[in-house]
C-alpha cells in the first residue's frame, strides 16, 4: 500500500471511469493517471490547482515537471488557450494605433493559416507544424504573401508570450519557405516604350505619352503627367537631373510645355 507523500510533493492518482480490479497498481483498469499541483490561494481565497493526465504514472510526472517548470518561470499555459484565440487576442489588442484597415489587412491574411491550425493549442504548436502549414499555403500563395503571414504570425505568439500565454516563440525560430511568383509586372518593356513613343507622332499626343514614358507616371488624368522618375528617363534623357524634371523655367524639360502645381506641392505638365 501507497504511503502518505510528502510536505510540497504534488498529487498522483488513478482517476477510475469504471470498477477497480487492480487496488495496487492499477493496470487494467479503465480510467487515466492525474497529477495536480496546487499554487497557492486566489484573492478570493480559494486554492489554486492545475491538474495534467496521462496514461501511465510516468507520463504524468513528466507532464507535472514541465508544469513546475512554467510556474517557476512565471508562465502559465492553458489547454484552451488556442492558436485561433491568440490571433483574435493580437488583432484586438496587439495592434495600438492601427487603422481599421491595416487590422483588417491582417486578419484576411492569417485566416487561411487559422482555418489549418486554428484549434490547436498554443502551448502545443511546434515549429515544425509552423513550417508545414506554411510550405502547405505556399502552393497557392506568392512568396510575399507568406512572408506577411509568417511575420503577423510571430507577432500573435510574441503578444502571447508577454502576456505568459506561452513559453516560446516557434514561429520565430523557422525561416519563411517560398512560395509561387507574383503576378506579372504591367510595366512597359523598353522595346514597347520605344514602340510607343514612335507610334505617338501626332502633336496632340506625342508630349503626353513621351512625358508619361520618360517620367514613368501613370495616367491618371488626361493631358497631364507626373510622378517619380523612371528608368526611361536615366536611359533616354541622361543629362536630366532625377527628381527635377519640370523645375526648367517653368515648363516641362522633357515637352516644354507650361507645368501647373498641385494643391500638394507636387508638378504637372499639361500638353
Amino acid at each position: 500500500m501507497a504511503g502518505r507523500r510528502g510536505w510540497g510533493e504534488d498529487s498522483v492518482y488513478f482517476d477510475h471511469s469504471g470498477e477497480c480490479g487492480d487496488p495496487d497498481k492499477h493496470r487494467h483498469c479503465p480510467g487515466r493517471w492525474r497529477g495536480v499541483v496546487s499554487l497557492g490561494s486566489g484573492p478570493d481565497g480559494k486554492r489554486i490547482r492545475r491538474k495534467v493526465s496521462g496514461k501511465n504514472k510516468s507520463e504524468v510526472r513528466a507532464k507535472l515537471a514541465e508544469l513546475h517548470d512554467e510556474v517557476d518561470e512565471g508562465v502559465l499555459t492553458q489547454a484552451d488557450y488556442t492558436v485561433q484565440k491568440a490571433i483574435s487576442d493580437w488583432l484586438a489588442e496587439g495592434l495600438p494605433g492601427r487603422s481599421a484597415k491595416t487590422i483588417s489587412t491582417y486578419s484576411e491574411v492569417l485566416t487561411p493559416l487559422a482555418a489549418i491550425i486554428g484549434k490547436v493549442p498554443l502551448r502545443e504548436l511546434t515549429a515544425a507544424n509552423v513550417r508545414s502549414e506554411l510550405t502547405k499555403l505556399g502552393a497557392t500563395r506568392s512568396t510575399r504573401t507568406l512572408a506577411i503571414t509568417h511575420a503577423s504570425l510571430t507577432s500573435v505568439i510574441r503578444h502571447a508570450e508577454a502576456n505568459d500565454k506561452v513559453r516560446r516563440n516557434v514561429a520565430a525560430l523557422i525561416d519563411t519557405p517560398t512560395g509561387q511568383d507574383g503576378r506579372p509586372s504591367r510595366s512597359l518593356t523598353f522595346r514597347q516604350a520605344a514602340a510607343l513613343i514612335a507610334a505617338s507622332q501626332a502633336p496632340r499626343f506625342m508630349p503626353t505619352w513621351r512625358c508619361r514614358c520618360w517620367s514613368g507616371s501613370a495616367p491618371r488624368k488626361p493631358g497631364r503627367c507626373g510622378g517619380s522618375t523612371s528608368i526611361w528617363t536615366v536611359i533616354l534623357v541622361p543629362s536630366l537631373p532625377c527628381r527635377r524634371i519640370s523645375r526648367s523655367g517653368g515648363r516641362c524639360a522633357l515637352t516644354g510645355t507650361p507645368r501647373r502645381r498641385s494643391r500638394g506641392g507636387r508638378s504637372s505638365c499639361r500638353s
